[in-house]
Protein backbone atom coordinates (compact mmCIF):
# COMPACT_ATOMS: atom_id res chain seq x y z
CA UNK A 1 0.00 0.00 0.00
CA UNK A 2 1.40 3.41 -1.02
CA UNK A 3 2.09 5.71 1.91
CA UNK A 4 2.55 8.97 -0.08
CA UNK A 5 0.84 10.87 -2.88
CA UNK A 6 1.81 13.83 -5.06
CA UNK A 7 0.55 17.22 -4.09
CA UNK A 8 -1.91 19.08 -6.25
CA UNK A 9 -0.41 20.94 -9.19
CA UNK A 10 2.77 18.88 -9.55
CA UNK A 11 3.39 18.38 -13.30
CA UNK A 12 3.23 14.84 -14.66
CA UNK A 13 6.82 15.05 -15.91
CA UNK A 14 8.02 15.98 -12.41
CA UNK A 15 5.93 13.14 -10.95
CA UNK A 16 7.53 10.67 -13.40
CA UNK A 17 11.06 11.92 -12.61
CA UNK A 18 10.57 11.79 -8.84
CA UNK A 19 9.03 8.31 -8.97
CA UNK A 20 11.81 7.07 -11.26
CA UNK A 21 14.49 8.43 -8.86
CA UNK A 22 12.80 6.89 -5.79
CA UNK A 23 12.40 3.55 -7.60
CA UNK A 24 16.02 3.52 -8.75
CA UNK A 25 17.26 4.41 -5.24
CA UNK A 26 15.17 1.61 -3.70
CA UNK A 27 13.01 3.98 -1.61
CA UNK A 28 9.78 3.58 -3.62
CA UNK A 29 8.92 0.16 -2.19
CA UNK A 30 10.83 0.42 1.11
CA UNK A 31 8.97 -0.63 4.25
CA UNK A 32 8.05 2.11 6.79
CA UNK A 33 7.06 1.09 10.31
CA UNK A 34 5.64 3.06 13.21
CA UNK A 35 8.02 1.59 15.77
CA UNK A 36 11.74 0.93 15.61
CA UNK A 37 13.41 -2.45 15.85
CA UNK A 38 10.91 -4.46 13.79
CA UNK A 39 12.64 -7.27 11.89
CA UNK A 40 11.20 -8.24 8.52
CA UNK A 41 11.21 -11.91 7.46
CA UNK A 42 13.49 -12.69 4.54
CA UNK A 43 15.42 -10.04 2.60
CA UNK A 44 13.81 -6.65 1.96
CA UNK A 45 14.35 -2.85 2.20
CA UNK A 46 13.33 -0.62 5.15
CA UNK A 47 13.29 3.17 5.53
CA UNK A 48 14.25 4.27 9.09
CA UNK A 49 12.58 7.60 9.90
CA UNK A 50 14.71 8.01 13.04
CA UNK A 51 17.88 8.16 10.95
CA UNK A 52 16.55 10.84 8.58
CA UNK A 53 18.16 14.26 9.02
CA UNK A 54 15.87 17.20 8.32
CA UNK A 55 16.82 19.17 5.19
CA UNK A 56 17.45 22.91 5.46
CA UNK A 57 15.71 23.88 2.25
CA UNK A 58 13.40 22.25 -0.23
CA UNK A 59 12.61 18.60 0.48
CA UNK A 60 10.35 15.90 -0.94
CA UNK A 61 7.62 17.22 1.32
CA UNK A 62 7.27 20.02 -1.25
CA UNK A 63 6.00 17.60 -3.93
CA UNK A 64 4.81 14.62 -1.84
CA UNK A 65 2.45 14.30 1.11
CA UNK A 66 1.36 11.42 3.36
CA UNK A 67 -1.67 9.48 2.17
CA UNK A 68 -4.86 9.45 4.20
CA UNK A 69 -5.89 6.41 6.21
CA UNK A 70 -2.52 4.67 6.19
CA UNK A 71 -1.44 2.30 8.99
CA UNK A 72 1.77 4.30 9.53
CA UNK A 73 1.57 7.59 11.40
CA UNK A 74 1.70 10.61 9.12
CA UNK A 75 4.42 12.11 11.32
CA UNK A 76 6.75 9.21 10.47
CA UNK A 77 6.13 9.64 6.73
CA UNK A 78 6.55 13.43 7.00
CA UNK A 79 9.88 13.00 8.81
CA UNK A 80 11.12 10.69 6.03
CA UNK A 81 10.06 13.19 3.34
CA UNK A 82 11.74 16.13 5.12
CA UNK A 83 14.95 14.03 5.41
CA UNK A 84 15.41 13.91 1.61
CA UNK A 85 16.49 17.03 -0.24
CA UNK A 86 14.64 18.00 -3.46
CA UNK A 87 15.34 20.30 -6.38
CA UNK A 88 14.93 20.74 -10.10
CA UNK A 89 18.45 19.45 -10.38
CA UNK A 90 20.12 17.20 -7.87
CA UNK A 91 20.84 19.38 -4.81
CA UNK A 92 24.11 19.14 -2.95
CA UNK A 93 25.00 19.38 0.73
CA UNK A 94 22.73 16.57 1.93
CA UNK A 95 23.39 12.80 1.90
CA UNK A 96 19.89 11.96 0.58
CA UNK A 97 18.57 13.92 -2.40
CA UNK A 98 16.09 13.54 -5.28
CA UNK A 99 15.72 15.78 -8.35
CA UNK A 100 12.77 16.39 -10.63
CA UNK A 101 14.84 15.06 -13.57
CA UNK A 102 15.15 11.54 -12.06
CA UNK A 103 18.57 11.88 -10.38
CA UNK A 104 19.15 10.52 -6.87
CA UNK A 105 21.82 10.23 -4.20
CA UNK A 106 22.05 8.13 -1.04
CA UNK A 107 25.26 8.89 0.79
CA UNK A 108 28.08 7.97 -1.67
CA UNK A 109 25.68 6.21 -4.13
CA UNK A 110 24.15 8.25 -6.92
CA UNK A 111 22.39 7.63 -10.23
CA UNK A 112 19.61 8.61 -12.66
CA UNK A 113 16.59 7.04 -14.26
CA UNK A 114 13.47 8.10 -16.18
CA UNK A 115 9.89 6.98 -16.76
CA UNK A 116 7.23 8.22 -19.20
CA UNK A 117 4.65 8.64 -16.42
CA UNK A 118 4.17 7.73 -12.74
CA UNK A 119 2.72 4.31 -12.02
CA UNK A 120 2.84 3.74 -8.26
CA UNK A 121 2.52 7.07 -6.36
CA UNK A 122 -1.02 8.39 -6.19
CA UNK A 123 -4.43 6.82 -6.70
CA UNK A 124 -4.75 8.01 -10.31
CA UNK A 125 -1.29 6.71 -11.18
CA UNK A 126 -2.09 3.39 -9.54
CA UNK A 127 -5.38 3.20 -11.42
CA UNK A 128 -3.63 3.96 -14.70
CA UNK A 129 -0.96 1.40 -13.92
CA UNK A 130 -3.65 -1.09 -12.94
CA UNK A 131 -5.55 -0.49 -16.19
CA UNK A 132 -2.34 -0.74 -18.18
CA UNK A 133 -1.44 -3.96 -16.41
CA UNK A 134 -4.95 -5.29 -16.95
CA UNK A 135 -4.64 -4.44 -20.67
CA UNK A 136 -1.26 -6.15 -20.81
CA UNK A 137 -2.62 -9.20 -19.02
CA UNK A 138 -5.70 -9.20 -21.28
CA UNK A 139 -3.48 -9.09 -24.35
CA UNK A 140 -1.35 -11.83 -22.85
CA UNK A 141 -4.46 -13.90 -22.16
CA UNK A 142 -5.61 -13.36 -25.75
CA UNK A 143 -2.20 -14.47 -27.00
CA UNK A 144 -2.38 -17.51 -24.76
CA UNK A 145 -5.91 -18.27 -25.98
CA UNK A 146 -4.71 -17.97 -29.57
CA UNK A 147 -1.76 -20.21 -28.76
CA UNK A 148 -4.10 -22.70 -27.07
CA UNK A 149 -6.38 -22.66 -30.12
CA UNK A 150 -3.36 -23.28 -32.35
CA UNK A 151 -2.24 -26.08 -30.05
CA UNK A 152 -5.72 -27.59 -30.18
CA UNK A 153 -5.61 -27.46 -33.99
CA UNK A 154 -2.19 -29.06 -33.92
CA UNK A 155 -3.55 -31.65 -31.50
CA UNK A 156 -6.42 -32.44 -33.88
CA UNK A 157 -3.98 -32.59 -36.80
CA UNK A 158 -1.69 -34.88 -34.84
CA UNK A 159 -4.69 -37.05 -34.01
CA UNK A 160 -5.61 -37.24 -37.69
CA UNK A 161 -1.99 -38.02 -38.59
CA UNK A 162 -1.90 -40.70 -35.92
CA UNK A 163 -5.09 -42.20 -37.39
CA UNK A 164 -3.60 -42.11 -40.89
CA UNK A 165 -0.38 -43.66 -39.64
CA UNK A 166 -2.35 -46.36 -37.89
CA UNK A 167 -4.27 -47.01 -41.11
CA UNK A 168 -1.01 -47.09 -43.09
CA UNK A 169 0.50 -49.41 -40.52
CA UNK A 170 -2.47 -51.77 -40.72
CA UNK A 171 -2.48 -51.59 -44.55
CA UNK A 172 1.24 -52.18 -45.02
CA UNK A 173 1.99 -55.10 -47.38
CA UNK A 174 3.20 -58.45 -46.16
CA UNK A 175 6.85 -59.17 -46.85
CA UNK A 176 6.12 -62.87 -47.36
CA UNK A 177 4.47 -62.21 -50.72
CA UNK A 178 7.48 -60.15 -51.85
CA UNK A 179 9.84 -62.91 -50.72
CA UNK A 180 7.76 -65.50 -52.61
CA UNK A 181 7.84 -63.34 -55.76
CA UNK A 182 11.61 -62.96 -55.39
CA UNK A 183 12.02 -66.73 -55.08
CA UNK A 184 9.80 -67.22 -58.17
CA UNK A 185 11.97 -64.75 -60.05
CA UNK A 186 15.14 -66.58 -59.00
CA UNK A 187 13.69 -69.90 -60.12
CA UNK A 188 12.60 -68.39 -63.45
CA UNK A 189 16.06 -66.92 -63.99
CA UNK A 190 17.62 -70.32 -63.25
CA UNK A 191 15.27 -71.96 -65.78
CA UNK A 192 16.12 -69.29 -68.35
CA UNK A 193 19.83 -69.88 -67.77
CA UNK A 194 19.38 -73.66 -68.16
CA UNK A 195 17.31 -73.22 -71.31
CA UNK A 196 19.88 -70.81 -72.69
CA UNK A 197 22.49 -73.50 -72.18
CA UNK A 198 20.29 -76.01 -74.03
CA UNK A 199 19.74 -73.51 -76.83
CA UNK A 200 23.48 -72.91 -77.10
CA UNK A 201 24.11 -76.67 -77.29
CA UNK A 202 21.39 -77.09 -79.92
CA UNK A 203 22.74 -74.15 -81.87
CA UNK A 204 26.22 -75.67 -81.80
CA UNK A 205 24.86 -79.06 -82.91
CA UNK A 206 22.90 -77.35 -85.69
CA UNK A 207 26.04 -75.54 -86.82
CA UNK A 208 27.98 -78.82 -86.91
CA UNK A 209 25.18 -80.48 -88.88
CA UNK A 210 25.08 -77.57 -91.32
CA UNK A 211 28.85 -77.83 -91.81
CA UNK A 212 28.54 -81.59 -92.46
CA UNK A 213 25.73 -80.94 -94.94
CA UNK A 214 27.83 -78.30 -96.67
CA UNK A 215 30.78 -80.74 -96.83
CA UNK A 216 28.50 -83.46 -98.25
CA UNK A 217 27.13 -81.05 -100.84
CA UNK A 218 30.65 -80.03 -101.85
CA UNK A 219 31.68 -83.69 -102.13
CA UNK A 220 28.57 -84.43 -104.20
CA UNK A 221 29.24 -81.46 -106.47
CA UNK A 222 32.90 -82.40 -106.96
CA UNK A 223 32.08 -86.02 -107.75
CA UNK A 224 29.29 -85.01 -110.11
CA UNK A 225 31.65 -82.61 -111.89
CA UNK A 226 34.37 -85.28 -112.02
CA UNK A 227 32.10 -87.84 -113.68
CA UNK A 228 29.93 -85.39 -115.62
CA UNK A 229 26.77 -86.35 -113.73
CA UNK A 230 23.93 -84.14 -112.47
CA UNK A 231 23.44 -83.45 -108.73
CA UNK A 232 19.66 -83.23 -108.83
CA UNK A 233 17.88 -86.28 -107.43
CA UNK A 234 15.28 -86.49 -110.24
CA UNK A 235 17.91 -86.26 -112.96
CA UNK A 236 20.01 -88.88 -111.18
CA UNK A 237 16.96 -91.11 -111.00
CA UNK A 238 16.32 -90.62 -114.74
CA UNK A 239 20.00 -91.34 -115.46
CA UNK A 240 19.88 -94.52 -113.38
CA UNK A 241 16.76 -95.64 -115.27
CA UNK A 242 18.46 -94.88 -118.60
CA UNK A 243 21.59 -96.81 -117.52
CA UNK A 244 19.44 -99.76 -116.43
CA UNK A 245 17.65 -99.70 -119.80
CA UNK A 246 20.97 -99.51 -121.60
CA UNK A 247 22.25 -102.47 -119.61
CA UNK A 248 19.16 -104.51 -120.47
CA UNK A 249 19.43 -103.68 -124.16
CA UNK A 250 23.17 -104.40 -124.17
CA UNK A 251 22.61 -107.76 -122.45
CA UNK A 252 19.89 -108.62 -124.93
CA UNK A 253 22.09 -107.60 -127.84
CA UNK A 254 25.08 -109.55 -126.53
CA UNK A 255 22.89 -112.58 -126.02
CA UNK A 256 21.45 -112.32 -129.52
CA UNK A 257 24.66 -111.63 -131.43
CA UNK A 258 26.29 -115.15 -131.32
CA UNK A 259 23.09 -116.92 -132.46
CA UNK A 260 22.37 -114.72 -135.47
CA UNK A 261 24.46 -115.43 -138.64
CA UNK A 262 26.15 -112.52 -140.24
CA UNK A 263 24.59 -111.35 -143.50
CA UNK A 264 26.63 -112.01 -146.61
CA UNK A 265 25.33 -109.11 -148.52
CA UNK A 266 24.48 -105.60 -147.78
CA UNK A 267 20.77 -106.15 -148.61
CA UNK A 268 20.01 -107.67 -145.24
CA UNK A 269 17.92 -110.45 -146.87
CA UNK A 270 18.49 -114.22 -146.73
CA UNK A 271 21.67 -115.42 -148.39
CA UNK A 272 21.29 -116.77 -151.86
CA UNK A 273 21.23 -120.54 -152.24
CA UNK A 274 24.02 -121.88 -154.27
CA UNK A 275 24.07 -125.28 -155.91
CA UNK A 276 26.77 -127.11 -157.55
CA UNK A 277 29.93 -128.93 -156.63
CA UNK A 278 31.48 -125.77 -154.98
CA UNK A 279 28.49 -125.04 -152.67
CA UNK A 280 29.77 -126.92 -149.60
CA UNK A 281 33.19 -125.34 -149.87
CA UNK A 282 31.62 -121.93 -150.31
CA UNK A 283 29.37 -122.45 -147.31
CA UNK A 284 32.31 -123.55 -145.22
CA UNK A 285 34.27 -120.44 -146.15
CA UNK A 286 31.26 -118.23 -145.38
CA UNK A 287 30.70 -120.01 -142.05
CA UNK A 288 34.36 -119.59 -141.09
CA UNK A 289 34.26 -115.89 -142.02
CA UNK A 290 31.05 -115.37 -140.08
CA UNK A 291 32.45 -117.19 -137.06
CA UNK A 292 35.62 -115.10 -137.19
CA UNK A 293 33.56 -111.91 -137.47
CA UNK A 294 31.29 -112.96 -134.60
CA UNK A 295 34.25 -113.82 -132.39
CA UNK A 296 35.77 -110.39 -133.02
CA UNK A 297 32.45 -108.68 -132.34
CA UNK A 298 32.02 -110.70 -129.15
CA UNK A 299 35.54 -109.79 -128.05
CA UNK A 300 34.94 -106.11 -128.74
CA UNK A 301 31.57 -106.29 -126.94
CA UNK A 302 33.13 -108.01 -123.95
CA UNK A 303 35.91 -105.42 -123.82
CA UNK A 304 33.46 -102.55 -124.16
CA UNK A 305 31.07 -104.10 -121.63
CA UNK A 306 33.89 -104.74 -119.16
CA UNK A 307 35.15 -101.19 -119.50
CA UNK A 308 31.77 -99.50 -119.51
CA UNK A 309 30.42 -101.75 -116.79
CA UNK A 310 33.34 -100.96 -114.51
CA UNK A 311 32.84 -97.19 -114.83
CA UNK A 312 29.11 -97.59 -114.54
CA UNK A 313 29.34 -99.71 -111.39
CA UNK A 314 31.82 -97.27 -109.88
CA UNK A 315 29.55 -94.35 -110.73
CA UNK A 316 26.53 -96.20 -109.37
CA UNK A 317 28.39 -97.05 -106.18
CA UNK A 318 29.49 -93.45 -105.74
CA UNK A 319 25.99 -92.22 -106.59
CA UNK A 320 24.48 -94.62 -104.03
CA UNK A 321 27.01 -93.52 -101.41
CA UNK A 322 26.36 -89.87 -102.19
CA UNK A 323 22.60 -90.45 -102.19
CA UNK A 324 22.78 -92.23 -98.82
CA UNK A 325 24.97 -89.42 -97.45
CA UNK A 326 22.55 -86.85 -98.84
CA UNK A 327 19.56 -88.66 -97.30
CA UNK A 328 21.35 -88.88 -93.96
CA UNK A 329 22.35 -85.20 -94.08
CA UNK A 330 18.82 -84.15 -95.00
CA UNK A 331 17.47 -86.27 -92.17
CA UNK A 332 19.90 -84.59 -89.79
CA UNK A 333 18.96 -81.18 -91.21
CA UNK A 334 15.28 -82.00 -90.72
CA UNK A 335 15.87 -83.16 -87.16
CA UNK A 336 17.98 -80.09 -86.49
CA UNK A 337 15.24 -77.86 -87.96
CA UNK A 338 12.61 -79.56 -85.81
CA UNK A 339 14.84 -79.17 -82.76
CA UNK A 340 15.43 -75.53 -83.68
CA UNK A 341 11.69 -74.91 -84.05
CA UNK A 342 11.07 -76.61 -80.72
CA UNK A 343 13.83 -74.58 -79.11
CA UNK A 344 12.46 -71.36 -80.63
CA UNK A 345 9.03 -72.20 -79.20
CA UNK A 346 10.61 -72.94 -75.85
CA UNK A 347 12.57 -69.69 -76.05
CA UNK A 348 9.33 -67.83 -76.82
CA UNK A 349 7.66 -69.43 -73.82
CA UNK A 350 10.63 -68.61 -71.62
CA UNK A 351 10.69 -65.03 -72.92
CA UNK A 352 6.98 -64.69 -72.12
CA UNK A 353 7.56 -66.21 -68.68
CA UNK A 354 10.55 -63.93 -68.17
CA UNK A 355 8.47 -60.89 -69.19
CA UNK A 356 5.74 -61.93 -66.74
CA UNK A 357 8.37 -62.45 -64.04
CA UNK A 358 9.89 -59.06 -64.79
CA UNK A 359 6.44 -57.45 -64.55
CA UNK A 360 5.74 -59.23 -61.29
CA UNK A 361 9.18 -58.24 -60.03
CA UNK A 362 8.53 -54.60 -60.96
CA UNK A 363 5.20 -54.75 -59.14
CA UNK A 364 6.89 -56.29 -56.11
CA UNK A 365 9.66 -53.65 -56.22
CA UNK A 366 7.02 -50.90 -56.49
CA UNK A 367 5.16 -52.38 -53.51
CA UNK A 368 8.42 -52.64 -51.59
CA UNK A 369 9.37 -49.02 -52.43
CA UNK A 370 5.91 -47.83 -51.39
CA UNK A 371 6.17 -49.73 -48.12
CA UNK A 372 9.67 -48.37 -47.55
CA UNK A 373 8.45 -44.83 -48.30
CA UNK A 374 5.59 -45.27 -45.84
CA UNK A 375 8.02 -46.70 -43.27
CA UNK A 376 10.40 -43.74 -43.71
CA UNK A 377 7.42 -41.40 -43.43
CA UNK A 378 6.43 -43.13 -40.19
CA UNK A 379 9.98 -42.85 -38.89
CA UNK A 380 10.13 -39.13 -39.77
CA UNK A 381 6.77 -38.58 -38.10
CA UNK A 382 8.11 -40.18 -34.93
Amino acid sequence: MAAVAFREGVPVAVQAGVEAALEAAGLLDAWVSASEGITLPGHDTRAEAALAATVTGPSLLDVLRPEDDIPVPAVTVTRLLTGIAYGTTLPSGHPAAISAEGAWRLAPATGTWSKPEPAFIGVLAQQRARQRRIAELTGLLEEKDTALAGLEDQLHELGARAARLEADLSARPDHRELDERRRDLDRAEEKVAANDEVVRDATGHLGRCERRVADALRTLSSRAAEHGLPTDRDRLRDLAAAVDGFRDHADSWVDACPRQPAPLSGTGGPPPTRTGPDAPRTRAREAAAAETKAAGAAARLEAVESTVGEDYRMVLARVDETRAELVRCRAEVRRAGELLVELEGRIGELNATSAQDVERREQAVAARDSAAHQFRHLCQAG
